[in-house]
């Protein structure tokens, strides 16, 4: 496993996708991982979960983030794992980028959805890190819970430069 390029995955998950991509990507790559922790999320399901989380998303909301370590200035490279709703950044990583994320790094960027319209966030996301941090490596991945090897086949060769 090598650490010489202390790289950390800062990923939010609501229904598990990112969670899975953020699990194989620290499983191949041997990363630390933590899980962004909103003080509000919508439901897990239902109507409520498109209805409630797409509103924030659409909205720019920012959740507080209940994480007690979110320091990530110790490590050279920053990977993000977001879900995209309603086209827009989830609000609890919004809150990470604008909030938490420090410059001089060198960044990847997942983000997962069920349209595959998740370009404009790789873009927005873009636009927010640099010229602060250098993004190396973004990928959108279309329901990756539903798509397992097409998944791991993609994360396997993802930001190289960033581990």
């Amino acid at each position: 496993m090598p650490d010489t390029k202390k790289t950390v995955i800062v990923y939010y998950s609501l229904t598990g996708n990112c969670e899975a991509v953020a699990n194989e990507l620290a499983d191949v790559h041997g990363a630390d991982k933590i899980r962004l922790q909103p003080n509000t999320e919508p439901p897990k399901n239902g109507i409520g979960m498109y209805a409630k989380g797409g509103a924030a998303a659409l909205r720019g909301a920012r959740p507080m983030l209940m994480n007690s370590m979110l320091d990530v200035s110790g490590y050279e490279n920053v990977i993000l794992v977001a879900p995209v709703w309603a086209g827009k950044l989830a609000p609890a990583m919004g809150s990470f980028v604008e909030r938490a994320m420090p410059s001089g790094k060198k960044v990847g960027i997942v983000v997962c959805s069920k349209s595959g319209r998740g370009d404009g966030v790789i873009s927005y996301l873009r636009e927010k890190i640099e010229p602060g941090s250098k993004v190396v490596a973004a990928l959108n991945l279309v329901e990756p819970l539903s798509n397992m090897e097409a998944m791991k086949s993609e994360l396997k060769d993802f930001g190289t430069e960033l581990f």
